[in-house]
């Protein structure tokens, strides 16, 4: 039996079709979010059997920075990782504190602050590493 359709669930196609004038070929990942495609649409290819969900899949194809598999000890480790490095090369007791990455105890928003530190201040940091 098939799980029921969930919208927030990646899709992979199971039965080759044509959409949106391109073919696609089994196990390819079908992102109609990302080519606004009508849910109803989406749906009826659903539960028609040309598409499926596959957890197997969405874990294989699975990209990014890893930090939504950390809990919150994980990402206390990688804040305290960074903010030692930052210790280490900061010249003055203001820029560490500028340059530190923020805590929260709210795991999502922890993430979020990792993200946003890693964008401004990364390149920073190695340079100043490298600079030592």
């Amino acid at each position: 039996m098939t799980r029921p359709f969930q919208y927030d669930q990646p899709l992979f196609v199971r039965i080759p079709f044509r959409a949106r004038a391109k073919d696609w070929a089994k196990n390819q990942e079908f992102k109609w979010k990302e080519l606004s495609m009508d849910k109803d649409k989406v749906v009826s290819l659903y539960t028609q059997g040309y598409l499926i969900h596959d957890e197997e899949k969405v874990i294989a194809t699975r990209t990014g920075d890893g930090l939504e598999e950390l809990g919150a000890d994980g990402l206390k480790s990688i804040v305290d990782s960074y903010n030692e490095r930052i210790r280490a090369v900061a010249k003055t007791e203001k820029t560490r504190i500028q340059k530190s990455v923020k805590y929260s105890k709210i795991n999502d928003k922890q993430r979020g602050l990792i993200r946003q530190w890693r964008n401004i201040n990364e390149r920073w940091l190695n340079t100043a590493e490298q600079n030592k």
